[in-house]
């Protein structure tokens, strides 16, 4: 499970980028001012943005607490469970992580980040692959600015149950889809390599060597344009 075990630390960039692209700007908060004044009571929104600036300033078992006490003032609020989830899960907190996770998909069963979740802490915890495998074909099923990502995610599952076929197929559906799909050119960089070191290895294991070649020459291609040095 080693790539599945760095699968979530490669999501969490793409995730604020697509969500970056859908987002107005918001002016930064440092936490800093907010403190000064705590000997007042704190709304939620002060909270909140009190853990979103200790998100941004790589805080992140202050911006939990944070944000746990913003869900405290609004029990029922999805952005602040996304963000717990998220958090958690970056944390290695999975069994609160997967808690959030449900609450979130109570209130929104349609939230495609957290199907994706839901089906990667299925594996994480459990190594229940039937149920990631039905979370990820949701979120896959309903996505759009993430289709791609959660696509590789479905493979790599399919790799991990020895399905390979199957999984070098959905690698190169995600790489097509990669390329028609709105993000920054870096993230679709990065995605592709990913991708096709994927294809490369599932077909490598079917023995199918010319084909996975190919593949990993163009995840090296991919390497070289952004000075990345190793593929690994």
């Amino acid at each position: 499970m080693k790539y599945l075990g760095n699968l979530l630390l490669l999501s969490l960039p793409f995730f604020a980028a697509c969500a970056a692209l859908d987002a107005p700007d918001q002016p930064s908060v440092d936490p800093a001012p907010i403190q000064a004044s705590k000997n007042q009571k704190l709304s939620f929104q002060d909270r909140l943005e009190m853990a979103e600036a200790y998100d941004r300033h790589g805080l992140s078992d202050k911006a939990y607490e944070e944000y746990k006490t913003a869900l405290s003032l609004e029990p029922d609020n999805e952005k602040v469970l996304v963000a717990l989830v998220r958090n958690a899960s970056n944390t290695t907190r999975y069994e609160e992580a997967e808690t959030y996770c449900r609450r979130a998909l109570e209130l929104n069963p349609r939230q495609q980040e957290m199907l994706y979740y839901q089906g990667w802490l299925s594996v994480k915890l459990r190594e229940d692959y039937g149920a990631a495998q039905a979370s990820i074909d949701r979120a896959i099923e309903m996505a759009t600015l993430k289709k791609p990502f959660f696509m590789q995610t479905k493979g790599l599952f399919l790799v991990e149950e020895g399905r390979n076929e199957e999984a070098a197929a959905i690698f190169r559906a995600a790489i097509t889809e990669a390329d028609r799909t709105q993000m920054p050119d870096k993230e679709r960089a990065y995605l592709k390599l990913s991708l096709y070191k994927n294809l490369g290895r599932a077909l490598r294991k079917m023995g199918r060597e010319d084909e996975a070649q190919e593949a990993l020459t163009h995840a090296y291609g991919i390497a070289n344009s952004l000075g990345v040095s190793s593929i690994d």
